[in-house]
């Protein structure tokens, strides 16, 4: 009798500011590992660390390469230089560890990123909290705060909503921003040798994901 040949599993490391990170992370984990097109396993592991309490404890051997999920959360003083500190913490990290750390950013949050899995969205705000109702949309609710959006169960309850094909339109959609930026002239600041946009709506995660999905045969 011919054994069923077991998968690989390939394992991916993020560090992440918040708890819906870490449970979309979780979500995504699940949902490849049951996708028949699944050429891998995959062994996401999302840690709610800052990226330099977490270099004090990983080395290069266990941990090559890591990924840390950020929000600019808006253009004040304040959360840019909070933005710029962790972007210091990486560079740090990477030199005295030898560790590829990677940045998925969101200008201006995460729900940035949810709601491209739903809908087109290439709308410049004015403030973070105005996601809330282009959530509201993308989701089919009704949610009177970002903050209840972001409830565990409120939460998981829209991701019960998504599939891997919203993950690629998310993809997609985040990619046709990108470009959008490229053609209106927009250029990527670079600091502590990561680049990004300051304009919003930009962000990085997809690139990320994308390449979880093509590794595991997912995307091609």
């Amino acid at each position: 009798m011919n054994q069923i040949q077991k998968k690989q599993t390939l394992k991916y490391t993020f560090t992440v500011e918040g708890h819906t990170e870490k449970w979309y992370l979780e979500w995504l984990e699940n949902k490849i590992n049951a996708h028949p097109k699944a050429e891998f396993n995959v062994d996401i592991d999302p840690k709610r660390e800052n990226p330099s309490s977490f270099g004090k404890i990983t080395t290069k051997r266990t941990t090559p390469e890591i990924v840390h999920l950020c929000d600019i959360e808006s253009n004040c003083a304040e959360h840019k230089k909070k933005f710029e500190n962790i972007l210091s913490e990486l560079n740090t990290v990477k030199k005295q560890k030898g560790i590829d750390y990677g940045l998925g950013y969101s200008n201006y949050t995460f729900e940035l990123w949810m709601i491209l899995h739903k809908i087109e969205f290439q709308t410049p705000l004015t403030d973070r909290n105005q996601y809330l109702q282009f959530v509201n949309k993308a989701f089919g609710n009704k949610y009177n705060s970002i903050r209840e959006f972001k409830s565990k169960e409120n939460f998981k309850s829209c991701l019960e909503q998504l599939t891997i094909d919203n993950v690629i339109d998310a993809i997609k959609r985040s990619e046709k921003i990108e470009k959008d930026n490229e053609r209106n002239g927009f250029k990527p600041k670079r600091k502590y040798g990561f680049s990004y946009y300051e304009e919003n709506p930009s962000l990085s995660i997809h690139k990320f994901i994308k390449k979880i999905l093509t590794q595991c045969g997912i995307m091609k």
